[in-house]
């Protein structure tokens, strides 16, 4: 599913070194009820990570991918994620974030990822030098000669729509969201109030994260979830 991805954003001209994924929601499904014999953890955990040996396999067939981009929600709980969890992922992510491709990794904060201060998950990122986590609004960085804006997720839609509309005075080529935009669908085929009225220039590719299900809202591409989230998830 990975690999359809990096099809689909052939149409935006993103240069082809560059791989982009969004909301992987690492968790464990307790109503599964069950333990996989062969791997021994819960099937929802191995879902996950068999999105990270699905990229890491892209990584060693296609040697020009230097970029990676992820646009949130790494893990499903914000915080308190038990340490089997949070070293199952480690042993998935290593191999990617290490890769002789020599990658060079940007990500932005979801909903799922605002953790509770005194559990800072995403620290379990600080002893990479070359991944970075963009918590912030207005932090440009290059890909390829490119400029990428990152807007992290707001719950305040008018704190969005500011960060948004603030972007075409950074006169960036990219913009990386993780957002509920009105109209969209959700996977479970329920609707987004109200309709997007911001202005989409033509010349900025917009990539956002947080819907699960691939769509485009008046010009933003929603990169969707690389697997169903639930079991009701459809599309």
């Amino acid at each position: 599913m990975i690999r359809k991805k990096l099809e689909k954003f052939d149409p935006f001209n993103i240069n082809p070194n560059t791989l982009i994924f969004s909301d992987l929601h690492i968790q464990e499904r307790k109503d599964l009820g069950f333990i996989d014999p062969t791997t021994g953890r819960n099937p929802r955990l191995d879902d996950g990570l068999s999105i990270l040996s699905q990229i890491t396999k892209i990584l060693d067939e296609h040697s020009q991918i230097k970029t990676i981009l992820f646009l949130g929600d790494w893990f499903e709980q914000k915080d308190r994620i038990p340490n089997h969890v949070l070293q199952e992922f480690a042993i998935g992510f290593r191999p990617i974030i290490n890769h002789n491709n020599g990658i060079v990794f940007l990500s932005t904060l979801g909903n799922h990822d605002y953790s509770n201060q005194k559990y800072p998950t995403m620290n379990i990122f600080s002893e990479y030098d070359n991944f970075v986590l963009y918590s912030g609004f207005g932090t440009p960085a290059l890909e390829n000669g490119r400029k990428i804006g990152i807007i992290p997720f707001y719950r305040n839609q008018d704190q969005f729509e500011e960060a948004y509309t603030h972007m075409f005075e950074k006169k960036v080529d990219i913009v990386l969201m993780h957002q509920d935009l009105p109209g969209a669908i959700y996977d479970n085929n329920r609707k987004v109030p109200g309709d997007f009225n911001l202005e989409v220039n033509p010349k900025i590719i917009y990539l956002n994260g947080h819907i699960h299900r691939p769509q485009k809202i008046k010009g933003i591409q929603v990169v969707g979830a690389p697997y169903p989230d639930e079991f009701g998830c459809t599309g």
